[in-house]
């Protein structure tokens, strides 16, 4: 009967086996031949346990890095968003200039200035066009006031018009991917009923 005393380690049993059948072998040659084998496939299997250890650092790094890149993608959209948010800000004041001047365009106003804000105006529109900012602007007096997309500067009550409607609107509203980017600033019609 095979005695065996030492604690079971995987690269150790296939010694201690091979040892016990070198006792069946009546050639020491092929007993030698198992033995070289055996050190080569330990070897061999060291050899893979470091290249799977390797494999396995190299997907953690990649993975870390995948991660990184994608933070600093969604940094970027957010720096993106911010830039075209001031953008619209900026187109609305223009706006609101261009007609201010419009209106007072009798008063002897110099027409360069009327046409060097609208130039720059124009360049506006077009930058937000180009990256695909949608100016979307409530029709007065037939469109309800929606939260999501409006934003109330304030109330007045009419009673000849419906409640809940759109009185004016003080500048329009974009989207970005199909997100409010900046609601639409407008009065609403608030009609309190006395019961």
């Amino acid at each position: 009967m095979i005695k065996y005393e030492q604690k079971f380690n995987f690269f150790n049993f296939p010694l201690f086996f091979i040892s016990q059948l070198n006792n069946n072998f009546n050639n020491n040659n092929e007993y030698e031949k198992l033995k070289i084998l055996y050190n080569e496939e330990k070897k061999n299997s060291i050899i893979y346990k470091n290249n799977l250890n390797n494999l396995n650092k190299n997907y953690k790094q990649l993975y870390n890095n995948f991660i990184l890149l994608k933070n600093i993608n969604i940094n970027n959209e957010i720096k993106k968003i911010n830039l075209l948010k001031d953008l619209c800000e900026l187109n609305n004041n223009f706006e609101i200039a261009l007609n201010q001047i419009n209106n007072n365009f009798n008063k002897k106003i110099n027409k360069n200035i009327f046409f060097g804000f609208k130039l720059i105006h124009n360049k506006l529109e077009t930058i937000l066009n180009k990256n695909n900012i949608i100016k979307f602007l409530p029709i007065p007096l037939t469109t309800n006031f929606n939260p999501k997309i409006h934003e109330a500067i304030s109330t007045k009550s009419i009673k000849n018009i419906e409640n809940n409607k759109i009185i004016k609107v003080l500048n329009n509203g974009y989207k970005y991917k199909n997100k409010i980017l900046i609601p639409s600033k407008v009065y609403v019609n608030i009609i309190n009923k006395k019961i």
